[in-house]
């Protein structure tokens, strides 16, 4: 059976969530590290003089090179705690994973290495590239609404809304009057859950955000834009570099992926 060790020091509370750190020893199966998880961290945390309630779905577990599991509990407001007509807002900026085909800088060694325009893993055949933890700003807001605003046509508003990118400028303004704001292209919608809660339904709208960029350069193609969540891929091609046969940039190309609404007046009841 594993064993579940919280970790000195690394309770952390950010507005009106928290997270609590943790080590499981004892299996070398995560899922059942996950499992143990949520038996033994507690179910609710006092703490700021709010109740926090564990949040199941976002819990995680993961293994490190060393091998051993490290675990992250999540809270959130109980839902009795959320009053009527407020928001509750949480996030984590736990990052994504990005292939990344060109470095910063390179630096070579050897006799005569071909020149690669800091692309990264240049063979005869591709470019392999390498996983790297990109910036992500995943975050939700909890909010309740009066039952007759929740109309089916909201609720249908909503699920059309999943998997959509906004279209235009959308900013999340905090009980604590904190604002976020995210250009157009850089805000995604992951969906809403919700269910009645002390004759109100309480809705949770989940966001993950990723930065537009612009000025990108790869492979000696320079000027390229791209925003948070379009695609970004290669055609390449073969080229000679100190008689080493390699590849070299054709062409890149910026793939619009999701769908785009208005996340303002899609997500208002």
């Amino acid at each position: 059976m594993a064993t579940v060790t919280e970790l000195a020091n690394r309770q952390r509370v950010s507005g009106t969530s928290g997270t609590r750190e943790y080590i499981i020893a004892g299996s070398s199966d995560l899922d059942d590290a996950r499992t143990q998880l949520l038996v033994d961290a507690p179910a609710t945390w006092e703490t700021g003089g709010r109740t926090l309630k564990i949040q199941a779905d976002e819990c995680e577990v993961y293994e490190s090179s060393e091998g051993a599991i490290y675990g992250v509990a999540r809270y959130s407001p109980a839902l009795d705690d959320l009053a009527a007509g407020t928001t509750a807002f949480s996030f984590d900026t736990g990052g994504g994973t990005q292939r990344l085909m060109r470095s910063i800088s390179t630096t070579a060694y050897g006799t005569t290495p071909p020149a690669t325009q800091s692309l990264i893993g240049v063979t005869k055949d591709s470019v392999e590239g390498v996983d790297i933890i990109a910036p992500v700003f995943n975050y939700q807001v909890t909010k309740r609404y009066a039952i007759l605003d929740v109309t089916q046509a909201y609720i249908a508003a909503i699920f059309a809304a999943t998997g959509t990118v906004n279209s235009a400028a959308f900013t999340v303004t905090t009980d604590d009057g904190i604002s976020f704001s995210f250009a157009a292209g850089e805000n995604l919608y992951l969906g809403g859950s919700g269910g009645v809660v002390d004759g109100e339904v309480e809705i949770t709208h989940k966001f993950s955000a990723s930065q537009n960029a612009t000025g990108i350069s790869v492979g000696g193609i320079t000027g390229i834009d791209k925003k948070g969540w379009e695609y970004l891929w290669v055609l390449w091609e073969d080229t000679v570099s100190n008689s080493f046969l390699i590849k070299k940039a054709r062409a890149v190309y910026v793939e619009q992926v999701y769908r785009t609404l208005s996340h303002g007046s899609a997500l208002t009841p």
